[in-house]
């Protein structure tokens, strides 16, 4: 009996512990997840909105239309998106970048719809409690302005415990209330994330053909330049492609090579935006100080500069476009060209002039020099050497796509002081051609190896190799042709 009396005694004393505990520190603590989340109806305060579902708002529900501007200040800093003359949100100070739809949605919808779970209390004696004094918590918050210029500023405070909401009060009230997470999260985003990631101008497949000049270097080094040309200007160059290489000169472009690095700007969209506003700092951050890679490209009239970062250890580039101060970041494939060699953005025939387009042809070597006039086309054309000869205009053509059939093999990978020592011996062969525009170019084949030779197109080149028999078979086919005799432009002699 007597240990069943300690037993009664102990369990009425832990009650009475639990009790105290409950109202000395329990009701003193900010409402549980449970009562936080529960949608209950209280009686509206005097500013307070009671929606017809009977739930509290902090003010009048307020439809995109209806909003003029919302400014924006959280853990990122601080941004304001607003109407402009069009009716369209944009982001202030960065006015001509394209905003993401979905994103700014949210912010719309997050801002104008400030719908509480319920209101935890009347009068917080302490906001600080909830991360709600601006003195003393640096609370996020934002500030609605509605076209009839009505403004609410709602300040943003700790998150639940549960993850489900966050504490709110309104700039002139100590009232604490919980907004659901789904409502708030939009409002505590960078710019960077309400900034689209489509930041270069969009460009479809069909409008590939209307980059006029495209260009990109690796560090300080030009390493493909081209550019569209007129039709009056490609006839004069004796091209059938209104596009010229101009870096590497003198060389015919790889159109399936450049088609293919354009291609890559149809669909060309960041994964994430990591910075709005290029500084240096910023440009340091993310490895494009002295940029590793430049990319410069003109469409239908508007220019393109972007800069590129080493790829990273993910697989990744940063990529600053200075035309929209903006920084993103983009899967390697996406600018796979970058990893192209040189060697494959050069047709691998070196010399591509249609026959038609040809008004004269020298050629000249320690065998043959001979100088070929071309008059009319097609089925018209004549052909005359420097004696008056006439040669059969189907072995000519034959011996014309020996001239056509100079192909590149691999670099020669030779310095700059190689190359021009290799051009003080004499050239092993020279051809010249004028077109019936007047542009005339000389080709210079200098031998560097028993395999190997050079050329150099109007002074410049000397980076690719060429067979060393080939130069032999061009001089060889020329003796041909001047004899009246057969060429096969296939047989390698």
């Amino acid at each position: 009996m007597k240990k069943q009396k300690i037993f009664a005694i102990a369990a009425l004393c832990a009650a009475v512990v639990l009790i105290l505990l409950y109202f000395l520190v329990i009701e003193k603590l900010p409402a549980s997840d449970g009562s936080e989340t529960a949608e209950t109806t209280q009686a509206p305060l005097e500013d307070e909105v009671i929606n017809e579902s009977g739930r509290t708002l902090l003010f009048p529900k307020c439809e995109r239309e209806n909003i003029r501007s919302v400014e924006i200040y959280n853990s990122y800093g601080k941004y304001t998106v607003y109407k402009n003359v069009e009716d369209t949100f944009v982001l202030s100070g960065f006015e001509e970048l394209s905003i993401d739809p979905t994103v700014l949605s949210s912010v719309v919808v997050g801002a104008g719809y400030p719908l509480t779970m319920n209101r935890i209390t009347e009068n917080a004696e302490d906001l600080s409690e909830y991360g709600l004094d601006p003195e003393k918590n640096d609370p996020a918050w934002y500030r609605l302005t509605t076209t009839d210029d009505q403004q609410y500023k709602i300040y943003i405070g700790k998150k639940l415990v549960s993850g489900a909401g966050y504490y709110v009060c309104r700039e002139d009230s100590t009232a604490v209330y919980v907004i659901t997470t789904s409502l708030m999260d939009a409002l505590l985003l960078g710019k960077e994330n309400i900034v689209a990631k489509q930041i270069t101008p969009p460009m479809s497949s069909n409008q590939i053909m209307n980059v006029s000049r495209f260009a990109f270097a690796k560090g300080e080094e030009p390493m493909v330049s081209v550019k569209m040309i007129t039709e009056e200007e490609a006839g004069e160059l004796g091209l059938d492609i209104n596009y010229q290489l101009v870096v590497p000169k003198g060389y015919n472009l790889n159109v399936s090579t450049y088609t293919g690095a354009l291609e890559c700007f149809t669909t060309f969209e960041a994964t994430e935006i990591v910075a709005v506003g290029i500084t240096k700092a910023k440009l340091e951050k993310y490895g494009l100080a002295d940029a590793p890679y430049t990319i410069i490209y003109e469409l239908n009239g508007e220019e393109v500069y972007l800069t590129v970062s080493e790829k990273t250890e993910e697989g990744t580039y940063y990529v600053a476009s200075h035309n929209n101060d903006v920084i993103g970041v983009y899967p390697a494939d996406s600018l796979s060209f970058l990893d192209t060699d040189v060697i494959r953005w050069v047709d691998q025939s070196i010399y591509m002039v249609n026959i038609n387009e040809i008004a004269e042809l020298k050629i000249e070597s320690n065998r043959v020099n001979e100088t070929f006039t071309l008059e009319g086309e097609g089925q018209e054309l004549v052909v005359t050497t420097s004696e008056g000869l006439k040669p059969e205009v189907k072995n000519f053509r034959q011996f014309y796509k020996t001239l056509l059939s100079t192909y590149i093999q691999g670099y020669s990978e030779l310095s700059e002081e190689e190359i021009a020592a290799a051009q003080e011996k004499e050239p092993q062969l020279t051809f010249t051609y004028t077109t019936r525009a007047g542009k005339t170019t000389v080709y210079k084949f200098f031998n560097i190896t028993e395999r190997k030779s050079i050329c150099l197109i109007d002074g410049e080149g000397g980076e690719f190799y060429y067979l060393y028999t080939h130069a032999n078979k061009i001089s060889s086919d020329c003796i041909k042709i001047i004899n009246g005799e057969p060429v096969d432009s296939e047989d390698r002699n």
